[in-house]
């Protein structure tokens, strides 16, 4: 059964992290942008920056799918975020967004009939999905490049997190002080000859 769109824009969904209330901006923002956005487009008769509405419709779309999905057990599916895919997902999208509003932008910078405002309030609601989409992006490189060898194998501590609890064994010690690995008894030299044959 389909999520309803009130649950998934509810303000319940919106204060579960900051990830959902990203999430909820990013779709909430299209129909203001494509209100203003198509008035520009009408009024001056010119398609940019109104075609930045293509890529934010993608955007709005990937978020309301980010927002309804739902695991097998009913919860909430947002631990998906995170994996290569929708790392790649989000900078496309971030990419597209920022490829239509420069276009839009200089031609706004051109065109001084009047509607100006239009168009410039239109530009905010992308400017915000595509902050939203390099938050994303960069919290993606950085957890996976620059704070993943600072997580603890054995407690499972975060970035920044104290030291580890845990003792060190005595076969770990050599391994941890650069030393060479311990010896391998006769038994497990055998099993592992003929585990490669």
């Amino acid at each position: 059964m389909a999520t309803p769109i009130r649950d998934i824009i509810s303000t319940e969904t919106a204060t579960k992290s900051g990830k959902h209330t990203l999430r909820v901006v990013s779709a909430l923002g299209f129909p203001p942008a494509f209100l203003f956005l198509l008035l520009h487009g009408i009024f001056d008769e010119q398609v940019f920056p109104a075609l930045v509405l293509v890529p934010m419709a993608l955007s709005s779309v990937y978020s309301f799918v980010l927002l309804s999905g739902k695991n097998k057990d009913g919860s909430q599916q947002f631990a998906m975020t995170g994996t290569r895919t929708h790392f790649i997902l989000e900078f496309s999208l971030g990419l597209g967004l920022i490829a239509f509003l420069i276009p839009g932008w200089i031609s706004l910078a051109s065109s001084w009939r009047g509607n100006v405002m239009l168009g410039t309030y239109g530009t905010v609601f992308p400017m915000a999905n595509f902050a939203i989409h390099s938050y994303f992006v960069l919290r993606y490189v950085a957890e996976k490049y620059f704070f993943a060898k600072t997580y603890c194998p054995h407690c499972h501590y975060g970035p920044f997190a104290p030291t580890c609890q845990q003792k060190k064994t005595d076969e770990q010690e050599p391994l941890l002080d650069a030393e060479a690995p311990p010896a391998m008894s006769d038994n497990e030299s055998r099993d592992v000859q003929t585990s490669m044959v």
